[in-house]
């Protein structure tokens, strides 16, 4: 399967039960800002595989993809979960504000944005943190 590329999340393959965009979309409305608000407060977060999404047949336990797709979840002390790093957790911050603004620019009619110079990524990041990190 190989390392997902920014571009690849907009065109999940369409066997997948979970595509990545459903997962995000569904992180960003449920899960994500209170995830946001617990780091602001200085609290951990967990990041938990166990919780039964299915995954792409050509899954690779050792592939950099995991990290794209694990289950953002605040979890208790098991052996399935582990720390979720600052460094980790803007990564997912970019991927999921790329797929927030690409799927928003669809809804409104506007051509779908694929490809994202660090000045967009920065005016998300920034939006984020003036709106939720207080």
């Amino acid at each position: 399967m190989g390392i997902l590329k920014f571009e690849d999340f907009f065109h999940p393959q369409k066997d997948e039960e979970y595509t990545i965009i459903t997962f995000f979309d569904n992180m960003i409305r449920r899960d994500f800002l209170d995830i946001l608000r617990r780091m602001a407060n200085g609290q951990g977060c967990m990041l938990c595989d166990s919780v039964g999404y299915n995954l792409p047949e050509e899954y690779d336990e050792d592939d950099e993809v995991k990290d794209c797709i694990e289950i953002w979840e605040v979890c208790g002390n098991n052996e399935h979960s582990y720390d979720l790093s600052y460094e980790r957790f803007i990564e997912f911050l970019e991927i999921s504000g790329k797929i927030w603004l690409n799927n928003n620019m669809i809804r409104h009619h506007f051509r779908a944005i694929n490809k994202f110079d660090q000045e967009t990524i920065e005016m998300f990041l920034n939006s984020i943190k003036k709106r939720y990190l207080k």
